[in-house]
């Protein structure tokens, strides 16, 4: 709770009336805030705790914390604090494991409602191509390794796609992409300059509040017979996805 400033005339003289407004500035600053800290007793889409002493009502920089009894499965669950509205925590399934600290804090109250902003633990997803994806047609895009991370934040995507024309006697002309799905986060190009060798597309970039799935994908441009492969190194992890929310 805020402590509000003294109105004019309350303390009869203009000096000490801004010396302590000054301090209660500083009380009332975001960054000296501690955070409330309650016990989950929710679920895992919907988590729930009931800090004592609680509030009686949401404000924008009020922070909590609390042990997640469970694994969240699935994404954006809910927190509700002393059996106030619910709000979401904006992230993906499987981001928030039981038994983690977790630190939200509301950047927003509409009706009564928080909108909260995840601080820990930072979600991270990364995926794999499991499987070779046929570059079957020259003019077209080809998805390989995506992750579902949601529609929220602020991220750092990194990846890298393994291709090979496995016809093109001279070699060929691949094209990479990373995007949600609407908007080109990164691009870029390699050539090969016989059949069957192999070339790498890395790309990375920031994007907020992305639309879709981050995903690579690639085209090839010379021939309908090239592929991302997703196993020529042996090592399972040749055609990767990784993104980091940042906030």
């Amino acid at each position: 709770m805020s402590l509000p400033a003294l109105p004019r005339g309350a303390i009869g003289h203009p000096a000490a009336e801004t010396v302590v407004n000054r301090l209660i500035r500083e009380f009332n600053r975001p960054d000296r805030k501690p955070p409330i800290v309650g016990t989950d007793t929710g679920s895992a889409t919907a988590y729930a705790i009931a800090p004592v002493p609680g509030i009686v009502s949401y404000e924008v920089g009020q922070e909590f914390a609390f042990l997640a009894a469970h694994t969240n499965t699935a994404a954006d669950p809910t927190l509700a604090v002393n059996g106030l509205a619910a709000g979401t925590l904006g992230t993906g399934a499987g981001t928030i494991a039981a038994g983690a600290m977790v630190r939200a804090i509301v950047t927003a109250v509409a009706s009564g409602m928080p909108t909260f902003r995840l601080l820990s633990p930072r979600p991270v997803f990364t995926a794999a191509l499991g499987a070779d994806v046929a570059l079957s047609n020259t003019g077209t895009r080809f998805t390989g390794p995506s992750v579902a991370q949601g529609n929220d934040g602020l991220w750092l995507v990194t990846g890298q796609l393994v291709v090979q024309d496995t016809a093109a006697a001279n070699g060929a002309r691949f094209y990479g992409f990373l995007s949600d799905g609407t908007t080109t986060i990164a691009s870029a190009a390699v050539s090969t300059y016989l059949a069957n060798a192999v070339a790498i597309l890395s790309m990375s970039g920031v994007i907020a509040q992305p639309a879709g799935n981050l995903r690579l994908a690639a085209q090839d441009a010379t021939a309908a017979t090239g592929r991302i492969l997703s196993n020529v190194s042996g090592g399972g992890k040749d055609s990767t996805i990784t993104a980091v929310r940042l906030d």
